[in-house]
This record gives C-alpha cells, structure tokens and sequence, in this order.
C-alpha cells in the first residue's frame, strides 16, 4: 500500500537581496586588489612581464578595481556597469593567477607562501 504522507514541495531557491550581492562584489573587489598588489611586487615583475602581463596591465587593473569599489559603494549607479566592471576585473584577475599558478606549482612545498599570496591553494593546482 502507497504512504499516504503527501510530499512536501521543494523549498524555493532563496532571493538574492541587492544588499548580500553587492556586498560579494564589493568581496571580490577587495579580493582582487590583493592579488594585484602582491603582483606588482617588484620580485615578481619578471614573472609576469615574461607571461604577458605588464606593470602597465597591473596598473590600469588596480585603477579600475578602484574605479569600480566607488561604484559598488554607490547605492545609484547603473547595476550594468558595475557588473561589467567586475566580471572584467575578475577575468584579469585570473589571468594573474593562472601565471603565478605556473611559475610557483603547488608541487613544490616551498612555494606555499607565494601561493597564499595569490589566493592559490598552496597544495592544489587552480583550476
């Protein structure tokens, strides 16, 4: 004989307030402006000239990941803009990544630190 217990229909998928997603760009942001500043060590410089990114890329990313802190802060600015501003700076960010996950591997215990640095895992490729 069928439960008679009717099933419950699935919960609905919780909405995402305005406030709670600005605040994970405004995290992204923050994030990315670390990367770019342990980037633009001058130590690392040659490792990422030689992968194509140049001071000059480094530059023009923290300006815009500035540019884009004071939109996100601003409760009146087109959501598009500061969409598109954050999506290319976490793109550039990556890049950054993807060459520092390169030249300092996660097989090498030594490289740890200069991982964290980047916000790689210091034992697992990124992916």
């Amino acid at each position: 004989m069928p439960d008679p217990t009717p099933t419950p229909p699935p919960a609905p998928a919780p909405k995402v307030n305005r406030s709670t997603s600005n605040q994970d760009w405004i995290n992204s942001l923050k994030n990315a402006g670390q990367i770019v500043a342990a980037a633009q060590k001058a130590e690392y410089a040659p490792v990422f000239t030689a992968g194509g990114i140049t001071a000059a890329k480094l530059t023009a990313l923290a300006t815009d990941i500035a540019a884009a802190h004071a939109l996100a802060g601003d409760a009146t600015t087109a959501r598009a803009t500061l969409e598109a501003a954050v999506k290319s700076i976490i793109a550039r960010r990556r890049e950054i990544q993807f060459a520092a996950d390169a030249k300092w591997p996660p097989s090498d215990p030594a490289n740890a630190g200069i991982r964290r640095e980047f916000r790689l895992s210091p034992d697992k490729p990124m992916k």
